[in-house]
Parts: C-alpha cells; structure tokens; sequence
C-alpha cells in the first residue's frame, strides 16, 4: 500500500514514504497552508522513497503557495530520485535547496 505521511515540528515538514500519484491527494493541505504563512519552512524529503512527477508538481505548488504567504520554502536531503526527476523535467532551478552553513 502507497502512503506518504508528514510530521510538522517548529519549523520542519519531514515527508516520509512515496510521494506519488497516488498519495499526494491524501495529504492535508489545509494543515501545511497554515503552516506556511510561517516566516520560514523546511521540508526533509530524506525518508521519501520514492517520487513521480505527482510528486514534484506537488512540491512546486508549496513553492508557491509559500511564495504567495511570503514564506521561504527550502528543502533538505533531496532524494537522487527527485533531483533526476525535477532535471528532466527541467524545473531543477526551482527547487530551493537548504544547505546548512
């Protein structure tokens, strides 16, 4: 069975499972939309297992939506899956990467 789950601590989305197809409908919008009118959020994608363009585009619509709360979105501990997926789909450049000083 494909499940995703998210786990929100201060500051910090962790994404654990598939984020596919198949599980990014299930995931509630209504908690992380409150969640992004923070100053600013970290998603750990590092416990994904697996991604599909679903995913991505998913990913892409809380860059927005943060964009729109002027909240600053970054993502940590990419997955090599997503990273071969977002270049392929030439939206690389879009995802904001943390690097930790």
């Amino acid at each position: 069975m494909n499940t995703i789950s998210l786990t929100i601590t201060n500051d910090i989305v962790t994404l654990s499972g598939e984020l596919i197809r198949q599980t990014v409908a299930t995931i509630s919008t209504k908690q992380l939309k409150c969640f992004l009118e923070q100053e600013s959020v970290i998603f750990n994608l590092a416990a994904v297992d697996k991604i599909d363009t679903a995913g991505l585009a998913w990913l892409l619509s809380q860059i927005e939506l943060a964009e729109a709360n002027a909240c600053q979105l970054n993502f940590e501990h990419l997955p090599s899956s997503l990273i071969k997926l977002a270049t392929l789909s030439s939206v690389d450049k879009f995802l904001p990467v943390y690097r930790s000083s």
